[in-house]
C-alpha cells in the first residue's frame, strides 16, 4: 500500500512598504522694504519654514546665494528707476519657492531758500537720479518756515504770505503781511486753517483763500502749537489757550516767569520757564500735574536761563536744551536734560557745548539730535551719552528723515550736504543749486508724499 501525503505549503506575502513622505518645501514668506535712498535700497522678510533653508537673491546687479540671514542692503540703484527682483528659498531637498518684491523709485523733494544778492528764491530742488530740477519764486529777507499741505506749500515773502501749487508752482492766493519781531517761527496748516505768525499778531486764515477767520493780538509771543482744535500760545509768563476755529480763549496758565515755547503731546502741555522750572499741565483745563525746579543742580554762581527751546517727548521721556551762564554772562554752557515724563524727575543731564541757544531733535530710528555753535550731535536717548559729534553744521536749521540727516555743510559755498545713515555707515552727498546763491537751509523735506519738517516747526508736534 503506498501512502501519498501532500503538503501545501502557503506563501506569505511580504508588508507594503509606508509610502516615502512627499517634503513639502519651504513655505511662503514677506519681503519688506525698510528703506530706499537714492543709491541703495534695505530689505528684509521673514522665515521661510523648512529644511535647512537657504535664500537665493536675483537683482539687477545685487546677486547673492546661500544666505542664511534675512536682510541686506541692495547697492547701486538709481534713485528714479523702480526694480522688480525675486528671493529663492531653497532646502537640502533641492525644493524651492520663489517671492518677488519691487523697489520703487525714489519720490524726493526740498523746499529751501536761496540767499543771492540782491534778491533771494525759494527753491523746490526734487532728487530725480540725474541731479536737481527747481521752481523758484522772487523773493528776500524771508524767515518763516513753509507748511505743506496736500498740493500747496504757503510760503512768506517780504511783505506778503503766498499759496503756490508745489508741482506745478502756480499761485493760489496771496495776502498782505507784516513781518514778525521774532525770526524762525514757523507757518502752521491744520485742516483748513493757516496760522500765520505777523507783528505783534497772531493772524488764523482760511488756508483756501487767505482770508482772515480771527486775530490774536500778542507782542511777545513764542512759537505757538496746536493739539486737537485748540492753538497754544506763550507770552511773556502766560500762556494761553483758545478754540482755533472761533479764537474764544479756553484757559490761561500764569506761571510767574518766562516761559518758553509750549509742547503738547497725549494730554498733556509741557514748558520749560526761565527760572529753571519745567511745567507739566493737563491740556484740558491748564491744572498742574507736576513741576520741576533744576536750578538746584548747578553749583557756584552759575545760573540757569532759558532761551525757549520747545520740549520733545519720544518714549517715557521729555527732553530739552537749556543754558547756564555766570552773572556776567559770559561763557554760556548749553545742556541737554532728560526727565520722566510721568514725574518730572530728573533722569540725566549732559553738558553739549559752549553756547547760546541751539536745537534738539528726537527721531525714533536715530534717537537725539542736538545742533549747536555750527556742530552737531548725536545722543544715546537712555543716558545722554553723545554717540558721535563735532560734523559742520552752518545754521541751525536741521531736519530729520528716516535714516537721514539733512543740512547746510558751509555758508562759503554754494552746496547743501545730506548725511546718510545705513547700519551706522555716514554716506555725504552733495547737491549744488542753479545758479548763484547760498542754500540757508534744507527747510522742508517731502518724502514718498510724507513731509519732515526742521526741528523748530511746530508742525512736527500736531496732534
Amino acid at each position: 500500500m503506498i501512502l501519498l501525503v501532500i503538503v501545501s505549503c502557503k506563501k506569505n506575502k511580504l508588508p507594503t512598504p509606508a509610502p516615502i513622505p512627499e517634503t513639502k518645501g519651504p513655505s511662503d514668506f514677506k519681503v519688506t522694504l525698510v528703506s530706499r535712498d537714492e543709491n541703495y535700497a534695505v530689505i528684509n522678510w521673514t522665515e521661510s519654514v523648512g529644511e535647512e533653508v537657504k535664500y537665493d537673491i536675483e537683482l539687477e546687479g545685487n546677486n547673492s546665494k546661500n544666505l542664511v540671514y534675512r536682510d541686506i542692503e541692495l547697492k547701486n540703484l538709481q534713485g528714479n528707476k523702480s526694480y522688480v527682483g525675486k528671493i529663492i528659498a531653497h532646502d537640502a531637498n533641492g525644493k524651492s519657492l520663489i517671492v518677488t518684491f519691487e523697489i520703487p523709485p525714489l519720490d524726493l523733494e526740498l523746499y529751501t531758500f536761496i540767499n543771492s544778492y540782491p534778491f533771494g528764491a525759494w527753491v523746490r530742488g526734487a532728487i530725480d537720479g540725474s541731479g536737481f530740477t527747481f521752481w523758484k519764486t522772487n523773493a528776500s529777507n524771508s524767515s518763516l518756515i513753509p507748511a505743506i499741505s496736500n498740493d500747496i506749500i504757503f510760503i512768506s515773502e517780504p511783505n506778503a504770505i503766498a499759496a503756490y501749487n508745489k508741482k506745478t508752482f502756480a499761485l493760489i492766493w496771496k495776502k498782505n503781511w507784516e513781518h514778525p519781531s521774532v525770526f524762525g517761527l514757523s507757518l502752521l496748516s491744520y485742516k483748513d486753517k493757516l496760522v500765520l505768525p505777523a507783528k505783534d499778531k497772531l493772524h488764523i486764515i482760511n488756508s483756501s483763500d487767505g482770508t482772515t477767520i480771527w486775530t490774536l493780538n500778542e507782542k511777545d509771543y513764542t512759537q505757538p502749537c496746536i493739539s486737537k482744535g485748540a492753538l497754544y500760545v506763550s507770552n511773556k509768563d502766560v500762556l494761553g489757550v483758545y478754540d482755533l476755529s472761533t479764537g474764544l480763549l479756553k484757559w490761561k496758565f500764569e506761571a510767574g516767569n518766562d516761559i518758553g515755547e509750549p509742547l503738547t503731546k497725549d494730554g498733556t502741555v509741557y514748558f520749560v520757564g526761565s527760572e529753571g522750572i519745567f511745567y507739566a499741565l493737563n491740556s484740558e483745563n491748564g491744572t498742574v500735574k507736576w513741576k520741576n525746579n533744576f536750578t538746584s543742580t548747578f553749583t557756584g554762581n552759575a545760573i540757569s536761563m532759558l532761551f525757549g527751546h520747545r520740549p520733545s517727548v519720544m518714549g517715557n521721556k521729555v527732553y530739552f536744551l537749556y543754558n547756564a551762564v555766570s552773572p556776567d554772562r559770559y561763557n554760556p554752557s548749553l545742556y541737554a536734560r532728560a526727565v520722566d515724563v510721568a514725574s518730572g524727575t530728573t533722569i540725566w543731564t549732559v553738558k553739549v557745548e559752549n553756547s547760546f541757544g541751539g536745537f534738539l531733535v528726537t527721531n525714533e530710528n536715530l534717537g537725539i539730535f542736538v545742533g549747536a555753535n555750527n556742530y552737531a550731535y548725536q545722543l544715546e536717548p537712555e543716558t545722554g551719552k553723545v554717540k558721535w559729534g563735532g560734523f559742520g553744521c552752518s545754521g541751525y536749521r536741521f531736519t530729520v528723515v528716516e535714516n537721514q540727516i539733512y543740512h547746510q555743510y558751509s555758508v562759503t559755498t554754494s552746496a547743501l550736504v545730506f548725511r546718510s545713515y545705513s547700519r551706522n555707515v555716514i554716506d555725504t552727498k552733495w547737491a549744488t543749486p542753479n545758479g548763484d546763491g547760498l542754500w540757508a537751509c534744507p527747510v522742508v523735506v517731502v518724502r514718498n508724499n510724507k513731509v519732515y519738517y526742521p526741528a523748530e516747526s511746530a508742525m512736527n508736534w500736531i496732534e
